[in-house]
């Protein structure tokens, strides 16, 4: 049996919640950066993360969008936030090659791994 303390602590989504969730994850991994910034505006948080621990500044940076990087970063994203996999936004970007990307996450106070090693 359930106990009430544990169903209270996930919170229930309509399909209408997972549907706009959905919307808000495809624009950073899309590029979408003036939605980003209206959602922003109006108050949605930088390091709102996906069910895989993907922040919108890791869809972002994983997919090339570097505007979309850029707002994110503005509105407070976390440029060392990893995923469930241990992987940051910076590691994304270089290994996809996006070196705009990648000085861009410097810029905003990433570590590079070759630092962090030392």
């Amino acid at each position: 049996m359930q106990s009430h303390q544990a169903s209270a602590s996930i919170p229930f989504l309509d399909d209408e919640s997972l549907a706009f969730a959905g919307r808000i994850f495809h624009f950073a991994q899309a590029g979408h950066a003036e939605e980003l910034s209206e959602l922003f505006e109006h108050g949605l948080p930088a390091n709102l993360r996906n069910d895989r621990g993907d922040s919108l500044l890791m869809l972002a940076a994983a997919h090339g969008q570097e505007a979309a990087a850029r707002i994110i970063l503005e509105a407070g994203g976390d440029p060392e936030l990893a995923n469930d996999h241990g992987e940051t936004p910076l590691a994304a970007a270089t290994a996809k090659g996006e070196t705009g990307i990648v000085r861009l996450l410097l810029e905003h106070g990433a570590v590079s791994q070759a630092h962090a090693r030392r």
